[in-house]
């Protein structure tokens, strides 16, 4: 609630600045009014807090069309699974506490608009080509009704690094390209029902990036492998890379990581784990 009271400041500093534009009157009195519109109601969204799949704490936006309970399942279950699936490839490797429970908070909202909202009063902006988030500064992930599968595992895996990391180093000093390239790993995942618990099969080839990759050799807009492995957050946030780009190579060192070895004389042997 004290984060959405921040949209009427920013609504204000918003029309400020129209106001002193050049735009005709006209012109500025209608773009206030259709970005306050864009705004309505939300001071009166209210969220429940479901804890039936521990740590996760889900708030899920109340709405007279859905159960909120069943809406959690839905939204919990793949996301229980997603955090066991993590803990079985990492735990025993980086001795991760599997019995932490600190809640893992999740908010839910009801669509598209709802979290718009919520991305304006929280960060000062609106973006429909933004479908989730995770937020390192608290620990939440925001994710709605309308966003895609792959994007809900993908934010949610950065979530997971935060929760189960012993040590938050700040997010601006964190490797861009393992971060990322980690996620879309897990992203790109295939998953089904079994047992009423979702399996998951990692490692899968993403001919997205590939064709991407693949495009950005032949254009030679590509980064070398030292400069790839020394970005930071703080390089993107400053519009020093080319984010795209950083996911795609991110994911496919990543893969390569995984499917590929090399001998004690530099040659790579190809699909020998």
């Amino acid at each position: 609630k004290e984060t959405l009271k921040k949209a009427q400041d920013r609504i204000s500093d918003f029309e400020e600045a129209v106001n002193k534009g050049d735009a005709p009157e006209a012109v500025k009195k209608a773009m206030v009014a259709n970005f306050t519109k864009s705004l309505e109601g939300l001071d009166a969204r209210e969220y429940e807090a479901i804890i039936s799949h521990p740590p996760y704490v889900l708030f899920v936006e109340k709405d007279d069309q859905w159960d909120t309970h069943l809406v959690a399942q839905q939204v919990l279950g793949p996301l229980t699974s997603l955090n066991d699936i993590f803990l079985d490839r990492y735990a025993e490797k980086w001795g991760l506490d599997q019995d932490q429970t600190a809640p893992i908070p999740v908010i839910y909202f009801r669509d598209a608009q709802a979290y718009q909202q919520y991305l304006f009063a929280s960060q000062g902006v609106m973006n429909p080509g933004i479908l989730a988030h995770f937020e390192p500064e608290n620990g939440r992930l925001c994710i709605h009704d309308d966003t895609d599968k792959t994007t809900v595992m993908h934010e949610g895996v950065h979530q997971l690094f935060w929760y189960h990391s012993k040590v938050k180093s700040d997010f601006n000093d964190q490797s861009f390209w393992f971060q990322e390239g980690a996620a879309e790993w897990f992203s790109g995942s295939r998953r089904w029902l079994e047992d009423d618990k979702w399996k998951y099969e990692l490692g899968l080839l993403q001919k997205k990036r590939i064709s991407g990759v693949r495009f950005l050799i032949g254009r030679g807009d590509i980064y070398a492998l030292e400069d790839l492995v020394g970005y930071t957050y703080g390089d993107r946030n400053g519009g020093k890379v080319n984010q795209g780009l950083v996911y795609a190579q991110g994911w496919m060192l990543i893969y390569f990581l995984n499917y590929f070895d090399v001998d004690a004389n530099g040659v790579v042997k190809v699909d020998r784990k």
